[in-house]
């Protein structure tokens, strides 16, 4: 299929290759060809043996829970 801009609503449509000529002629432009997908994110590096853990989360102020 192959990507057309609507010249009337600019959405974007899927024209089969047999009728490229005929949307052309129409006076739809061909969309940019879709960008490549992103590369997978590498996965987290695993701790190293002995190291030291996360610090934990401070605990709320007595006035702050007396709020919530």
């Amino acid at each position: 299929m192959i990507r057309f801009i609507n010249k009337l609503t600019g959405t974007l449509m899927l024209v089969a290759p047999e009728r490229e000529a005929e949307y052309r002629a129409a006076g739809h432009r061909p969309a940019a060809p879709e960008p490549p997908a992103p590369a997978a994110r590498p996965a987290p590096a695993a701790k190293p043996p002995g190291a030291a853990p996360r610090a934990a989360k401070r605990p709320r102020s007595a006035a702050r829970q007396k709020e919530g």
